[in-house]
């Protein structure tokens, strides 16, 4: 399966086996780059103490556990993850 679409006005193409998978990569891959890009902004625009303060906000669960982008919960006290991404 050959997924195409524009990034930042540039063709961008992307090779993958076909199927469930794959349009599921995409989506993730897609939702992925426009965090990545969303935090850059944010750390040109607010600096590198208010990003780094924003990330620990988002990757510590309000128990002070760690939080993972693969799990659906927290592994300390079980309250759903703000950071977990599922394939769509």
């Amino acid at each position: 399966m050959v997924l195409a679409y524009r990034w930042n006005d540039r063709p961008v193409t992307l090779n993958y086996v076909s199927g469930k998978f794959a349009e599921g990569l995409f989506s993730l891959v897609n939702r992925k780059l426009d965090q990545y890009i969303d935090s850059l902004e944010y750390l040109k625009e607010n600096g590198e103490d208010a990003w780094l303060a924003m990330q620990e906000k988002k990757w510590l669960c309000s128990c002070d556990s760690n939080l993972s982008w693969y799990l659906k919960h927290c592994l300390h006290c079980g309250k759903p993850s703000s950071c977990y991404v599922m394939l769509k």
